[in-house]
């Protein structure tokens, strides 16, 4: 930058200096003021030149720019649809464990059972970001039974099955239960199911 500066004031200075030279060596005459036109002119030009070379210059710096622009864009986008499938995710995990929470609360309020796990399969559907409607909904349950007060030791037998199918689960009919749980929730009462284990 300043090499092109440094060659532009000299090529000035000469022109200048030139011009002047040539003035004076013409007579004062009708004659003289057009060469004062014509000298102008090339100052003019001289003056111009690398502003006119700097802008075409500029244009090619500027597409440049402009590409760089478009590929540092395009990373920014694949960067964000990344961030916006994790964030989709976290609040996937997020609305499954305060449901899972509500589900157990209300459950273990109405109810007298115990809920050990709950099972929510959320539909797919890529069109809705953060709306979810739940596809199934499977509860296993335990008897409360009654409450133990702190000095008692709970000692459960122990059955050992050599049998294949050691889960003593069966499915239940509540059908109050099941009628909340859809209601509460937006879900099918066909899709809800309870086991108790």
């Amino acid at each position: 930058m300043g090499e092109v500066l440094k060659t532009w004031v000299i090529n000035i200075v000469f022109v200048v200096i030139f011009l002047i030279m040539l003035e004076s060596l013409l007579p004062n005459n009708s004659f003289k003021k057009y060469v004062k036109i014509i000298v102008g002119l090339v100052l003019i030009i001289v003056i111009i030149r690398p502003i006119v070379v700097a802008i075409k210059g500029d244009l090619y710096i500027t597409n440049k720019c402009y590409k760089q622009l478009d590929a540092y864009s395009e990373y920014n986008i694949k960067k964000d649809e990344k961030y916006s499938e994790s964030q989709k995710e976290y609040i996937k995990e997020t609305y499954i464990s305060i449901i899972k929470n509500n589900i157990a609360k209300y459950v273990e309020t109405n109810s007298k059972y115990k809920v050990e796990n709950i099972d929510i399969k959320l539909q797919d559907d890529s069109n809705n970001d953060n709306n979810f409607n739940m596809e199934s909904l499977n509860i296993l349950l335990t008897n409360m039974g009654h409450k133990k007060s702190s000095n008692e030791i709970n000692i459960e037998k122990v059955n050992i099955n050599i049998n294949k199918d050691n889960s003593k689960t069966k499915k239940i009919k509540s059908e109050s239960l099941i009628k909340a749980l859809s209601s509460n929730y937006g879900i099918k009462e066909s899709r809800i199911s309870l086991y108790l284990k």
